[in-house]
């Protein structure tokens, strides 16, 4: 029995967290999103495949500010080339509430409706909600992930990241 995998830091700074657990990458956004953080989520996905092969899953949450219309666009890019390459899905979280809450699932809905994409995208309120269903767009393609697992040690993270930001690295070192 394989034990469950942990969770992998690749990157962590003020404005965003990339880490990555099995075949799930994960970007939060703290701040403001950044052309340079945007174009690291290609690496972070990139990470997510050489653990899962077979397909890996995007998990984002915007807990700052929503990107711009060139930042949505660069975005769709590199999920598109990251499905070429095996990413099954990306979920998004927004546990906020609110008006800017609102505002971005708004605009998130929006980039969903009205892009054409290859690969599932879908909006959720919780982390548990989000991996349980990219686990089914993994199982897909013969790739079991331990969801409740993998919802844990992400909800866990972002908690500690929100809390601490890149302080939150020297506590894992």
């Amino acid at each position: 029995m394989s034990s469950a995998p942990s969770l992998e830091l690749l990157e962590v700074t003020d404005d965003h967290a990339f880490v990555v657990v099995g075949p799930v990458a994960c970007v939060i956004w703290r701040g403001d999103i950044l052309r340079g953080a945007m174009e690291g989520t290609e690496r972070l996905g990139m990470r997510a495949l050489e653990n899962s092969p077979r397909g890996a899953a995007l998990l984002f949450y915007p807990e700052g500010s929503t990107p711009s219309p060139e930042l949505r666009e660069l975005s769709a890019s590199i999920n598109e080339r990251l499905a070429a390459r095996g990413a099954v899905g990306v979920a998004g979280v927004f546990s906020q509430t609110g008006f800017v809450a609102a505002i971005q699932r708004g605009i998130a809905t929006g980039m969903t409706i009205l892009s054409a994409h290859s690969y599932p995208m879908k909006l959720f309120k919780d982390t548990p909600g989000a991996v349980a269903w990219l686990s089914t767009q993994l199982r897909q393609r013969g790739v079991v992930a331990d969801v409740d697992h993998i919802a844990h040690a992400i909800a866990d993270f972002r908690a500690r990241y929100l809390t601490l930001g890149v302080r939150v690295a020297e506590e894992a070192s």
